[in-house]
């Protein structure tokens, strides 16, 4: 209505600075894509943009700060938008989702240049501080050296991305090479990594840098509400074992790389479900990461005991999640077994290890979510915790949840 407001009424003359704030979802988009065209609305809303930015003879400056295209595909989208990008000198944030059809098909249509070579033949470096890429499937051009300060770079997630396989190189992903001679790419001021894939040079980019605050290592084969209703993963029955679904022999690189690179700084810790890690690995986590406030990770029933023991030597500690592998159900029926039996809410409030662990107020045991209530002040009597049982959306602004998605 704004836009149609700029469009229809004779205002638009007096407009010197505008900002487009929203989100836009294409509809009809596999429709469309059957026959290689535009859907309407997108034109509609192109069209829009166009007329009343011709209208604005006055204006002095269109800021675009944060960017998200959605349903990226060659076949079905003619429009360039090298042009947008080049022109937001502003933007600081670049999410990119294409569609999987090219993926699925191993169709290798998607080129970098498309998108960026407009950039790469300029002066101009973008100062982006958060690129997220979804559902890419295409091989470098090494040109992103030319388009990225990646000294700028604080947030960076790849899902459902090709670059995850044990020897890749991240070729098709925006790490580029002449970035930097080393493995850290330049990227000095990287705060927050997510992907779903795991590599061993992933693994050491992760150990060149230093600093991280936030790591979330995902599994996406499988949803949230499927591990609800106890679906194994799609990917379990063509696995011999769990080591070979998970890349579980790269577990120990990753742990050595964010104990000894970003022990102190590190805030969030998301690993993949399939590792279960053993005493050791739990202990190496807690001496080294002393500053961790959400902490979730894959661990036997049988290490229960021992985590217990270790948890009040995370001070600052807010959200403890002990997941559940897809390819293994055990800790989570186990979970369930205790709780039909009505034991989590008792043995929880009565834990002498959680008395002790002020500022822990959310558990995830499996499936099962749990809320202890705060204890702000070093003096109280009672020293039984409540706690509460929650659903899946009341822990949705706690990251170790909410960044566990596909979504970016």
């Amino acid at each position: 209505m704004a836009l149609n407001g700029l469009v229809s009424r004779d205002i638009a003359g007096n407009v010197k600075t505008f900002t487009l704030h929203g989100e836009w979802k294409d509809y009809g988009v596999e429709e469309c894509a059957e026959v290689g065209r535009v859907p309407d609305n997108d034109m509609m809303l192109s069209s829009l943009i166009r007329v009343a930015l011709e209208k604005m003879t006055a204006l002095q400056s269109f800021s675009l700060v944060g960017l998200t295209i959605y349903d990226i595909d060659p076949l079905c989208y003619a429009d360039d938008v090298s042009v947008l990008l080049l022109e937001s000198k502003k933007l600081r944030e670049l999410n990119m989702i294409w569609s999987p059809r090219m993926k699925d098909v191993r169709e290798p249509s998607i080129s970098w240049s498309t998108y960026f070579g407009r950039i790469a033949g300029s002066p101009y470096r973008m100062t982006l501080h958060k690129i997220a890429i979804k559902n890419l499937y295409a091989h470098s051009d090494g040109g992103c050296g030319q388009v990225f300060d990646p000294s700028m770079v604080r947030e960076i997630a790849t899902i459902r991305s090709i670059g995850g396989g044990l020897d890749d190189n991240l070729s098709s992903a925006f790490l580029d090479p002449s970035w930097g001679r080393d493995h850290s790419y330049g990227l000095v001021s990287l705060k927050v990594f997510r992907s779903d894939t795991l590599s061993r040079s992933q693994c050491g980019f992760l150990g060149s840098i230093k600093g991280l605050e936030r790591v979330y290592l995902i599994d996406t084969r499988i949803s949230h509400q499927e591990r609800l209703n106890g679906i194994d993963s799609p990917a379990s029955s063509n696995c011999t074992s769990s080591s070979d679904c998970s890349n579980i022999d790269l577990k120990d690189g990753y742990l050595d790389a964010f104990t000894k690179h970003h022990g102190n700084t590190l805030r969030h810790l998301l690993l993949p479900p399939q590792w279960r890690l053993n005493t050791d690995d739990i202990a190496l986590i807690v001496r080294r990461c002393p500053n961790l406030e959400q902490l979730g990770i894959g661990a036997e029933y049988e290490e229960f005991n021992n985590l217990r023991l270790l948890v009040p030597f995370l001070p600052k500690l807010r959200a403890l999640r002990l997941l559940v592998s897809p390819d293994d159900r055990t800790f989570a029926d186990k979970m369930k077994q205790l709780d039909a039996e009505g034991l989590h809410e008792e043995k929880l409030g009565a834990e002498p290890t959680l008395q002790d662990s002020r500022f822990l107020t959310y558990m995830g045991l499996g499936d099962i979510i749990f809320k202890l209530d705060s204890r702000e002040s070093d003096v109280y009597v009672d020293r039984r915790r409540k706690v509460q049982r929650m659903s899946y959306d009341d822990v949705k602004h706690v990251e170790i949840w909410a960044l566990d998605s596909a979504d970016i």
